[in-house]
């Protein structure tokens, strides 16, 4: 992000001298303000602790993983920013779930939680042509909060099971990563599919996604030798109306 805004002015005036008819998410010239609004919708797949041994498609894909969410956004370019890079700031809202309890049927770690994420994020449009519509990529950062429902046995057949459950809440920052391709629809609209990642950025008790590692009523912590991050892939369809502040300009329908 700190990279893109450093550049900015110096691509802009390239992005002029070149007479680039693709700029970004919107139109071709940076004379006025654009905004635009958008919903989302899609699946998720959960790792995390809960994946056992810690480690993303190890054991395969998990099923009980998957997971699905909503987003709003709202998509703003700021007069004279450069056209190939817009802010976005959106609201996400989903379920997210782990479950390795197959795979260790005695000593198992499962949990379901209703999430919500506040992010913002900057796209960036580096296509030269695109009059169909336009690839990009995206990065940022924000912050999650799960609350959950948690069942976790612990131990082994000789040792005993020692079994928690309960709900907690718990917040973590993350970053968000991803890419996309919009078509588009006419002056306004825009469809288009997306993918990225959701990281999380610590992982200790209440600062999590999966409520692993945690305390118990005694203080004792549980999951103290927890090194995997959490967080969780996405993919989906986002629609997209987008329109001007104000227009200085007759708009070419590049």
């Amino acid at each position: 992000m700190v990279l893109l805004l450093a550049v900015q002015p110096i691509s802009a005036n390239k992005v002029f001298k070149n007479k680039m008819n693709h700029k970004g998410l919107y139109s071709h010239s940076n004379i006025y303000e654009e905004h635009a609004i958008s919903v989302y919708g899609g699946l998720g797949y959960y790792y995390g602790d809960i994946d056992h041994p810690g480690i993303a498609f190890k054991d395969g894909w998990i099923d009980k993983n998957m997971c699905w969410g909503a987003q709003i956004s709202y998509h703003w370019r700021p007069q004279g920013w450069n056209p190939h890079i817009n802010w976005r700031f959106s609201g996400y809202v989903g379920q997210l779930r782990g479950d390795n309890s197959d795979l260790r049927p005695i000593n198992y770690r499962k949990f379901d939680s209703w999430l919500g994420e506040l992010t913002a994020v900057i796209e960036y449009y580096p296509a030269r042509k695109g009059k169909m519509g336009g690839f990009y990529l995206f990065g940022g950062a924000g912050v999650a909060y799960s609350y959950l429902n948690y069942d976790f046995n612990m131990g082994g057949t000789e040792m005993g099971v020692t079994q928690y459950k309960g709900n907690r809440s718990c917040f973590v920052p993350l970053v968000h990563l991803g890419l996309g391709y919009n078509i588009r629809m006419g002056n306004h609209f825009r469809l288009g599919i997306e993918a990225s990642a959701h990281q999380a950025l610590v992982d200790i008790p209440t600062i999590n996604l999966d409520g692993y590692p945690f305390r118990t009523d005694n203080d004792n912590m549980i999951g103290k030798q927890s090194k995997w991050l959490d967080g969780w892939f996405s993919a989906g369809i986002r629609l997209m109306y987008r329109w001007e502040s104000m227009k200085l300009c007759r708009r070419c329908n590049d």
